[in-house]
């Protein structure tokens, strides 16, 4: 690996450099962080074998995808960092093969939202939203793993469905559908409903991209579709409109028939 080379001053005075301490600051973490994402996918390329024969405990590639994602979640629009498509390649494979496991250590906020916008593991994210549904109302409280700065509860999973650089909102109405097409998981439909009615109960404007997602659409379909829906279900789906219909603008509900439907129907 090459050796990272002290830079040489432009100008003996400090004080007097033409470059601002923020930007110095940044070049120096851009080079650290080039180095840490390039040493770390030397190691996922050299143990490439040992992931692929599942010889690797889950917890280690938990924490391996987890970091491998924060350092691929701090190149925004300010800069870029070059990355090997081969170790994201392994990366993917070891989340679609369920190897990952968002619930099991923490997460830092930055290495969830990338994840959230990689299409190529919608599919996982499904399955890991619909744990973390299971959990939290099995629980009846919050899901909190870490500080602020590494947590996966509600109002982060909120904060993500409402922004539109992600997947959340779609991994949200899909897995709603999914479910509801099944008809037979009752108890995962129900949980499923409540963590998204509290999501935009605790963050209104997830309730905009929900929308935007077909969410109105579902519901409808599943109105008038199935003959008969059990209690629990029908309360729980009543919950999620209502909060809905309090937090989207009124022209956008106006201007789709779906919500027209929905609210005809309840």
């Amino acid at each position: 690996m090459a050796k990272i080379r002290t830079p040489i001053p432009l100008i003996s005075n400090p004080s007097t450099t033409i470059f601002p301490n923020s930007f110095l600051t940044l070049i120096t973490r851009l080079a650290d962080e080039k180095l840490i994402l390039a040493s770390l996918e030397q190691y996922i390329l050299l143990n490439r074998s040992d992931f692929h024969y599942r010889t690797t405990d889950n917890m280690t590639v938990t924490r391996l995808v987890n970091l491998y994602s924060l350092l691929r979640g701090l190149d925004n629009t300010n800069y870029q960092i070059h990355y090997s498509g081969e170790a994201e390649e392994i990366i993917f494979q070891l989340i679609n093969n369920d190897e990952w496991d968002l619930l099991s250590t923490r997460i830092h906020t930055v290495s969830l939202k990338w994840l959230f916008q990689q299409d190529t593991i919608i599919n996982s994210l499904c399955h890991q939203i619909l744990k973390f549904c299971r959990s939290y109302n099995l629980e009846e409280t919050d899901i909190i793993i870490g500080n602020n700065n590494q947590t996966i509860n509600v109002q982060t999973l909120a904060e993500l469905v409402s922004t539109e650089d992600n997947y959340g909102a779609r991994i949200f109405v899909c897995l709603l559908a999914q479910l509801l097409e099944e008809e037979r998981h009752e108890c995962d439909l129900v949980c499923v409903l409540n963590v998204m009615a509290t999501m935009v109960h605790v963050y209104p404007t997830a309730s905009e991209q929900l929308f935007l997602h077909g969410m109105a659409t579902t519901i409808r379909s599943w109105f008038y579709l199935s003959n008969s829906l059990p209690t629990t279900t029908y309360m729980s789906i009543l919950i999620l409109v209502f909060n809905t219909l309090s937090s989207v603008h009124p022209e956008t509900l106006s201007a789709d028939q779906s919500w027209v439907a929905v609210t005809m129907k309840v």
